[in-house]
């Protein structure tokens, strides 16, 4: 039930972006093996990903990306959904803050992130 309310919450928060402004994108990949942090999540075997992201013309954006993930036991898929705000300053700064959450069907593994990044441009 907590997933749920996760999820419902990232749908809500992302209904701020209107349709009319926003940009799709969208990407695919066939890897020899998923490595996250230095470890594999699918033992050695060949991961298909994907996923799409949704961003505004202010700066929110959410989206969804999934992989096959190979534990050695029922946890066949990883779900992640995310959402965030970032932009850029004039003065060359950059900031990304946003909420990662790992969804992992069949298993008990999920996690949940918060970020922030900065970034600083001397040329631009």
């Amino acid at each position: 039930m907590n997933r749920i309310i996760k999820i419902g919450l990232i749908t809500f928060l992302s209904s701020f972006i209107t349709l009319q402004a926003a940009e799709f994108e969208s990407n695919i990949a066939l890897s020899s093996e998923y490595m996250w942090r230095g470890m594999t999540q699918s033992d050695g075997q060949a991961a298909v990903s994907g996923g799409f992201d949704i961003s505004g013309e202010s700066g929110t954006y959410f989206g969804i990306w999934g992989s096959n993930v190979e534990y050695g036991d029922d946890a066949t898929m990883e779900l992640d959904y995310y959402l965030g705000y970032a932009g850029e300053t004039e003065g060359g700064l950059s900031y990304d803050i946003g909420y990662l959450l790992y969804d992992f069907p069949g298993a008990d593994y999920d996690a949940e992130e918060i970020y922030l990044g900065l970034g600083y441009s001397f040329f631009g």
